[in-house]
């Protein structure tokens, strides 16, 4: 198994936790890549070298057996989950941020959490993902785990025709519209008033954002819904 471990520049990381990381990650002797500005920070606090070869820019090529671990908060997870050499490949977090609500450790069991990846009995659960086309999107297509939102530039409110299967469900009119998935249901779309669901729900929820008609609601719809 090889692991794809990320974590961003800004991230305030910890020497013995790195270490503690690296070492498991070695006593198991499990493979491993590591991105570019992640490589550098262990490099720099450790004293050791990252090889060429154990180093990534941007695009993972997939193994067939890899597993990302993000090393930060859950911003860190959240980019983590763009790394994936495929829809496969499972994310886990490790926590060394403030609230860490999406990581698995909280960075004080790193050898009981790499050993669990080594012997391949660390419990999983799928979460559904936002995935975007368009114009606004990169490469004309993103992913996204917690919502996808749109906003208003300006002083002035917009209108957006929010359509379910091409079928019309509403025209809003305010500062924009927040799609959520279960998993971000307690992130963004919960500050607008979205409700609270389990992450394993199936389904997707459209959120107004200061709608100017009261009687806008926040709308719940299958995952499988194409909404335009």
């Amino acid at each position: 198994m090889k692991i794809i471990l990320f974590s961003r520049k800004q991230v305030g990381h910890r020497p013995e936790q790195l270490r503690t990381l690296l070492h498991e990650i070695e006593r198991n002797n499990l493979d491993y890549i590591a991105n570019e500005d992640f490589a550098a920070a262990i490099e720099q606090l450790l004293g050791i070298i990252i090889p060429a070869e154990r180093r990534f820019a941007e695009h993972v090529a997939p193994s067939g057996d890899d597993i990302v671990v993000s090393y930060g908060g859950d911003g860190t997870l959240l980019d983590a989950i763009t790394l994936r050499p495929d829809n496969a490949t499972p994310v886990v977090g490790i926590n060394c941020g403030r609230l860490g609500y999406l990581t698995a450790d909280d960075g004080k069991g790193i050898e009981r959490l790499i050993r669990s990846i080594a012997e391949r009995t660390l419990n999983f659960e799928h979460r559904t993902l936002i995935e975007v086309h368009g114009d606004i999107a990169a490469a004309g297509k993103c992913l996204a785990l917690n919502e996808i939102s749109i906003h208003r530039h300006g002083a002035t409110m917009i209108t957006i025709e929010a359509c379910i299967n091409a079928k019309h469900v509403a025209t809003y009119h305010g500062d924009g519209l927040v799609v959520s998935t279960p998993t971000g249901s307690t992130a963004y779309s919960l500050s607008t008033g979205g409700p609270i669901l389990d992450p394993l729900c199936r389904c997707f929820i459209l959120s107004p954002l200061a709608p100017h008609n009261l009687t806008m609601r926040p709308v719940v719809v299958p995952d499988t819904s194409r909404i335009r």
